[in-house]
């Protein structure tokens, strides 16, 4: 029997809590569905409860558009996706930084975002700020989905949001890790009971992969990896469509 109760994390950040979105599970595991707050059992994740992060105010840059750059168009074209996929994903351009930003809302309200640094003076390719490990997008044909349309479906879990909407297009639902940590993706799935849960990461993840696998599997729910020598966004879609032709 499934229990409701407040959300603790809805609370802290002042949302509105005449609902009970949060849903405890027979096994101690518990999942918000406004904020995606989650609690995991011991036997899972060898810690009991997620901290509750401090409220934080993300901003996008104040000069974010969708005025691409001729060298963003171009790094994209190089994934087979264009400016219509960026603008399908409400995905910006800061000219300022040169970053290509992808934005994460919940209730209109900004929780993450990712970037993707052009600037000859960047740290590193991506930039990342606010709490993107609560950010469960789901893509199907190339563009962001509600959850209810995965159950009775198989649901692929990629690392980054370039290969997610490109595996979308053929016609599937994919998730991006954003890393891959796949631990923190389990309350989802037992909220969501796809059909099938299909990880499929590059050459240098195989191992983690396959042992990610066997988790899942262990919990009940069917699961395979898919070993790869890429990353789902270096292959075409003729070679993906090979790929991922059995799910």
């Amino acid at each position: 029997m499934l229990n409701k109760s407040a959300c603790p994390r809805c609370q802290s950040r002042g949302h509105d809590t005449s609902q009970d979105n949060l849903v405890t599970y027979q096994d101690g595991g518990a999942f918000c569905f406004k904020c995606h707050y989650t609690i995991r059992n011991n036997d899972y994740s060898h810690y009991i409860e997620k901290p509750i992060p401090k409220k934080q105010t993300i901003a996008l840059p104040s000069d974010a558009d969708i005025n691409y750059s001729g060298q963003v168009l171009h790094w994209i074209e190089k994934y087979q996706l264009s400016k219509p996929d960026l603008l399908h994903n409400g995905v910006l351009f800061s000219a300022e930084y040169n970053q290509l930003i992808f934005p994460f809302w919940h209730d209109g309200v900004l929780i993450a975002y990712q970037a993707r640094c052009f600037s000859k003076n960047a740290k590193s390719k991506w930039f990342t700020k606010g709490f993107i490990q609560t950010v469960n997008n789901i893509f199907f044909l190339g563009k962001g989905v509600g959850h209810c349309n995965v159950k009775g479906n198989a649901l692929f879990l990629v690392e980054d949001v370039i290969s997610a909407i490109k595996v979308s297009k053929l016609g599937k639902y994919t998730m991006p890790l954003f890393g891959v940590n796949i631990k923190i993706k389990l309350a989802l799935i037992r909220v969501l009971r796809p059909l099938e849960t299909i990880i499929f990461l590059d050459e240098d993840q195989h191992m983690h992969s396959v042992k990610e696998s066997l988790r899942i599997r262990s919990e009940g729910f069917k699961c395979h990896s898919i070993l790869s020598e890429k990353d789902p966004k270096e292959y075409t879609y003729e070679e993906l469509e090979i790929l991922t032709r059995s799910n």
